[in-house]
């Protein structure tokens, strides 16, 4: 779980596969209402990002504590 800079909570799931090659999957928590998709790699139409936020996440959710998430997510969901 991550949260924005309007404290609303947000899971993120790092996904990696050959087809869409490395892309982030965000939902709003608890309810699931608002779902985005985010590609390093230009994915159809996904939201673009960079490698370096991907490997934020990707970090993130390996336990390790990035200040710059926050920063990352309130791009992406509009904030």
């Amino acid at each position: 779980m991550i949260t924005d800079s309007h404290n609303r909570e947000w899971k993120v799931k790092v996904r990696r596969t050959g087809n869409r090659g490395r892309y982030l999957k965000i939902y709003s928590y608890p309810d699931y209402k608002q779902r985005l998709r985010a590609s390093a790699d230009k994915y159809k139409s996904y939201l673009q990002i960079t490698s370096d936020e991907w490997e934020v996440f990707y970090r993130t959710a390996g336990g390790v504590n990035d200040s710059r998430a926050r920063a990352i997510l309130d791009k992406l969901v509009g904030i």
